[in-house]
């Protein structure tokens, strides 16, 4: 991650100042701490590095605040939209509140989403480390450029704050061809009793492409796309240009490595068809 210059330290300082929130603001001003925890000017600086101007900082309301924290809240430049976020004194705590979006027997993200309902009907949650961010848009995206905000946000997260990855796996048959994109971030991180522990996350989107001209006929397709770790399987059809996109994800999985092969056999109409995806160099 870069680190912000000195007049864009020097702004967000006095961003603070004015919203009278120093107090609360009192975090490390590193590019990342020492015991790999993460600061309000490690966020602020992912998403302007990422094309988001964080704007009109200021401290949320009491009636927001998750396991003893009170939110930072922001509006993001040239829309309507904002972002809240927590900054947790450690991992344990950001989990305690919100474990991700998988399992979740407690309810606890249910919790936090109906927290944010009021503010928008569709809040996105993003962690990161012992970051919680809160996305409330203000309404459904309609066009692209909308479209934009919602990605920049979740890349903000996945690259600049939890050094996340990207994958790109491609190959073809006598029929088909097919990329993957695989993106996954992972770390290690000691608990209040000092023993590891190991969180990730991971998610796959490969792109069937038929090859022939007889779209018409090729009907439901099967497909099954498996790497040494795991895979997904599943039953689509072609667009009218001769796709057909799927994707999974998850999170604390057995993950892909840039060296891993993928086996992809596809079934349509009484035929099948294997074969294997490699990373791009």
């Amino acid at each position: 991650m870069k680190r912000l210059t000195v007049p864009a330290l020097a702004s967000l300082i006095a961003l603070c100042l004015a919203a009278g929130s120093i107090a609360f603001f009192n975090y490390r001003l590193s590019n990342k701490a020492d015991d790999g925890l993460l600061s309000l000017y490690d966020v602020t600086g992912a998403f302007k590095a990422g094309g988001l101007q964080l704007i009109n900082g200021r401290v949320g309301r009491a009636e927001l605040e998750l396991g003893g924290v009170r939110p930072a809240l922001f509006k993001i430049a040239n829309t309507e939209d904002s972002l809240f976020v927590y900054i947790f004194k450690s991992i344990e705590d950001r989990k305690k509140v919100y474990d991700g979006p998988g399992y979740d027997p407690a309810g606890r993200n249910e919790v936090v989403r109906s927290l944010f309902s009021r503010y928008s009907p569709f809040p996105r949650l993003h962690e990161a480390r012992n970051v919680l961010v809160v996305y409330t848009p203000e309404e459904i995206p309609m066009n692209d450029a909308e479209n934009q905000i919602f990605r920049k946000v979740a890349d903000a997260v996945f690259t600049g704050l939890n050094n996340g990855r990207t994958l790109i796996f491609k190959g073809s048959g006598t029929h088909w061809e097919a990329q993957l994109i695989y993106r996954y971030y992972e770390y290690w991180w000691k608990d209040s009793g000092g023993r590891w522990q190991y969180e990730n996350w991971q998610t796959e989107h490969p792109v069937l492409k038929y090859k022939g001209k007889d779209l018409e006929d090729v009907g439901e397709i099967s497909y099954t796309c498996m790497a040494p770790s795991g895979g997904m399987s599943g039953h689509t059809t072609l667009d009218q240009n001769g796709y057909a996109i799927t994707g999974s994800g998850g999170s604390n999985v057995a993950l892909t490595r840039k060296d891993d092969i993928y086996t992809v056999t596809v079934e349509w109409n009484g035929q099948k068809e294997t074969f294997t995806l490699r990373a791009a160099p």
